[in-house]
């Protein structure tokens, strides 16, 4: 062995989510992240992992839920396909470029990027966004993004807009309601449904928007290393450092999203009782072929997927086990499932729609490795897809 993650769409535009912009680690036995101490500046021209890292420093380990933590790199992923950026309000998004956001999982916010009311309430374009992180759940979401925006300008647009300056133990932000209210006279919550709320710029230049405000305290605290961050849990670091120099999007999860049984439930819940019957005897026979061939899938403490950038993208995976031994296994399971099976939403063979690139485990840490290469180009952003809809047979446990 050798050693070498848009999702709110899912559940919905819900009141109250929350938007946020941006070391040392320690191991918990538990699947909960662990603590970190102060975060590190926010890396500039360091590779797509350490960028992401830097970006979980200041994400806040209790708001992580079953459906884990996103983050994009939209700037480097239109520099490595060659690509200008955009101007701060394109009248229309070319081919390219709207590929390209699709293979990301960007915040809910980039769905009102054209509104021309956006940069008035907030004091920054979304098509200017260099990198995005968010996480937890409606209506106590937060969302992380960076750019390169003049805290002037964005405290100056906030003012004008209705917010109010407030000041708790963690420092100074601005608040147009303290909870997720809505007023959709106000272009403050017609664009953010709640989730822009509350702000703040903090030290480094990371900008916070959360639609509850001591969700804005807490990333704070985070970013000053009081409180437990996604980066100070040596399992989510290693899957994340693990990942190739030019990845540009990826969605960190729980093991316990990544089991199977909960895909079966969803696809099988509009079917028949003779339909399900017929289905979980498929799979059983399936899980029985796939066990005497390679044995079985390991569960995961987390788990990653995610795009490179480039002309050519690659899907990533990441799955972080117990032992190299288990790491070896759960490679061997993907890349056999690549073979033998078919996607639960298309019913297309999954070697149609991906050809594997490698597949390997590596010890320490231990993580199984698996890159895939897309048969057609706009199947880069497949990885979202089969998170969104639970098609996660290739990968799931």
């Amino acid at each position: 062995m050798t050693r070498s993650l848009n999702r709110r769409r899912l559940f919905g535009a819900a009141l109250g989510a929350g938007v946020v912009i941006t070391g040392a680690r320690q191991v918990s036995a538990q699947a909960t992240p662990a603590a970190s101490p102060a975060a590190s500046p926010v890396a500039g021209s360091a590779a797509g992992p350490a960028r992401m890292l830097a970006m979980l420093e200041k994400a806040p380990a209790s708001s992580f839920t079953q459906t884990g933590v996103s983050w994009a790199d939209l700037a480097s992923a239109q520099a490595l396909a060659g690509l200008e950026p955009l101007p701060s309000q394109p009248k229309k998004i070319d081919p390219a470029h709207l590929q390209i956001q699709q293979n990301l999982a960007l915040p809910q916010m980039m769905n009102y990027a054209m509104m021309p009311e956006f940069p008035k309430t907030f004091g920054f374009a979304p098509f200017t966004l260099e990198q995005s992180l968010y996480l937890g759940d409606p209506p106590k979401m937060i969302t992380l993004l960076r750019g390169p925006w003049n805290p002037d300008d964005l405290t100056r647009a906030w003012q004008a807009s209705g917010f109010r300056k407030k000041t708790s133990d963690a420092g100074t932000f601005w608040s147009w309601a303290e909870e997720p209210e809505l007023d959709m006279k106000s272009a403050v919550t017609r664009i953010g449904l709640g989730s822009m709320n509350n702000a703040a710029v903090l030290d480094d230049g990371t900008v916070v928007f959360a639609g509850y405000a001591d969700l804005i305290t807490l990333v704070m605290r985070t970013a000053k290393g009081e409180e437990a961050s996604l980066a100070g849990d040596d399992r989510i670091a290693g899957i994340v450092e693990s990942a190739p120099e030019t990845l540009v999007s990826a969605m960190v999860l729980p093991g316990t999203a990544l089991q199977q049984n909960a895909e079966l439930q969803i696809i099988t819940s509009q079917a028949s009782p003779d339909q399900m019957k017929k289905i979980q005897a498929e799979l059983k026979q399936e899980q029985e072929a796939e066990r005497q061939a390679v044995g079985t899938m390991p569960r995961p403490s987390f788990g990653l997927l995610g795009v490179t950038g480039g002309t050519e993208p690659h899907i990533v995976v990441r799955l972080a086990v117990k032992s190299g031994k288990e790491a070896d296994r759960a490679a061997k399971i993907v890349a056999y499932r690549l073979k033998h099976l078919k996607s639960a939403r298309t019913q297309q063979p999954w070697t149609d729609l991906l050809r594997l690139v490698s597949a390997s485990g590596q010890a320490d840490p231990s993580v199984a490795e698996v890159e895939f290469a897309p048969t057609e180009p706009a199947y880069a952003s497949l990885w979202i897809k089969m998170l969104y809809a639970r098609d996660i047979g290739l990968i799931g446990w």
